[in-house]
């Protein structure tokens, strides 16, 4: 009998869909609660706030509260060298 208790997404390794489900390879139901991180699509081409704390520290953070997944929306430019025109 599987378990009905959702696992964390970072626990849950290979993932699938059943149906509207996300389930791990055991197809146990993974719970993906995520944030979005803005800046990367922005001239200033970085994740907001690392100019002040550090990638570790803002992850533990985001951790720390619950979330499994970040959003990192950005400007294909970012990815170019340079910095994006206005």
């Amino acid at each position: 009998m599987q378990s009905s208790e959702p696992v964390a997404a970072a626990d849950a390794g290979r993932l699938a869909t059943d149906g509207g489900r996300i389930v791990d390879s055991e197809g146990q139901t993974v719970v993906i609660q995520g944030i979005s991180w803005f800046g990367m699509e922005t001239t200033d081409c970085a994740p907001h706030g690392l100019w002040q704390r550090s990638l570790s520290d803002v992850v533990a953070q985001i951790a720390s509260l619950g979330f499994t997944t970040i959003r990192l929306p950005y400007s294909n430019e970012c990815l170019h060298t340079g910095t994006p025109s206005s």
